[in-house]
């Protein structure tokens, strides 16, 4: 539903705004909106105090973020981050994806690069987000966000090291440091 009209007449009535996925509701109300990218509904909700972390649904769940991720809404993913929405999240229990996994499945480059300078950290996990990203790319055939996953995730590894730079900015070759090649397969 995209009336804000008739979002401000349901919660007149005492709609649960802050009611989460459960019984085959798949989407919060800021989720619902997220997924539309209705602006007018989303400010509203946010105004009104949801969650903007909501547990995404066990089932096919995501996040706000996570929705906006897979959209491409470069825009909504600010306006959530700026409200504290946790890049990191994690995904719903069955086919859900995080914000970083959702962007690189639908091939949004722009979105992935968002996420990174906003925190996205695809190490820590054991690298599960990595060789999800990784997959689901390769799955839809996104040569590029391929790539650009595989730098995303060189760096990372080499930031954790303890270095402060990377090799590139030092002048040196990228394949001059060592990263875990398992995570390639």
């Amino acid at each position: 539903m995209r009336d804000l009209p008739v979002v401000q007449l349901v919660v007149s009535a005492n709609a649960d705004i802050h009611a989460v996925p459960e019984r085959g509701v798949i989407r919060t109300p800021l989720q619902a909106a997220v997924e539309t990218g209705a602006w007018d509904i989303i400010n509203f909700l946010l105004g009104r105090g949801v969650d903007v972390n909501a547990p995404p649904a066990i089932n096919n769940g995501r996040t706000a973020l996570q929705i906006a991720a897979e959209k491409g809404f470069i825009g909504i993913a600010s306006l959530l981050i700026s409200k504290k929405a946790d890049v990191n999240a994690p995904p719903g229990q069955f086919h859900g994806r995080t914000a970083f996994e959702a962007a690189a499945e639908h091939g949004r480059i722009e979105m992935l690069i968002y996420l990174v300078e906003n925190g996205a950290d695809i190490v820590s996990d054991g690298g599960r987000q990595y060789k999800n990203a990784l997959r689901f790319a390769k799955m839809n055939g996104h040569t590029g966000v391929d790539i650009y996953v595989k730098d995303v995730y060189r760096t990372q590894c080499f930031l954790r090291s303890g270095m402060n730079t990377t090799p590139l900015e030092n002048g040196q070759s990228s394949e001059s440091y060592e990263f875990d090649p398992r995570l390639f397969l």
